[in-house]
C-alpha cells in the first residue's frame, strides 16, 4: 500500500470524475464499469501516469486526460479478457456481471476504447488547435 499526498489523491479524484461523465450517459456502461473495475479502485495506472507526467510545462487537464484514457484502455482489456478467457473469477472475484452475455460485455469493451479515443481526440485538440 502507499500514501499519496493530498494532490495526488485530488488528481486521482479528477481522473475518476472524468471517466464517470465519459460513461455517465450510458447507464448500462456505468453499471458495467463499477461492477467489473471498483470505480474506488486503486488506479495504479492512472498514478503512474499522474506521477511521471508532472511538470510545469503540462496542464493538469492534459494530464488528467492522459491518466483517464490509461485508465478506461486497462479496464477494456479487462473486459475483453474476461469474455475471450470465458472466466468467472478474476482475482478471487466473479469477473462480468452475470447477467449480460458475451454480446453485451464486447460492446462494453469496444465502449471503453472508443471512449478512450474521444478523450485523446479532446485532449490533442485542445492543445495543438485551440
Amino acid at each position: 500500500m502507499y500514501i499519496l499526498k493530498s494532490t495526488t489523491k485530488n488528481e486521482l479524484r479528477k481522473v475518476q470524475a472524468t471517466i464517470n461523465k465519459e460513461l455517465a450517459s450510458e447507464k448500462i456502461i456505468q453499471d458495467i464499469y463499477e461492477y467489473i473495475f471498483n470505480v474506488e479502485g486503486k488506479k495504479t495506472r492512472a498514478l503512474i501516469s499522474l506521477l511521471a507526467s508532472k511538470s510545469s510545462k503540462i496542464r493538469l487537464s492534459v494530464r488528467t486526460d492522459l491518466a483517464s484514457i490509461i485508465e478506461l484502455l486497462h479496464t477494456a482489456t479487462l473486459v475483453h479478457d474476461d469474455v475471450v478467457d470465458e472466466s468467472e473469477l478474476r482475482r478471487g472475484t466473479k469477473s462480468r456481471k452475470p447477467s449480460l452475455d458475451k454480446f453485451i460485455q464486447c460492446i462494453n469493451w469496444r465502449f471503453y476504447i472508443f471512449k478512450s479515443f474521444y478523450i485523446n481526440g479532446k485532449t490533442w485538440y485542445s492543445i495543438y488547435i485551440r
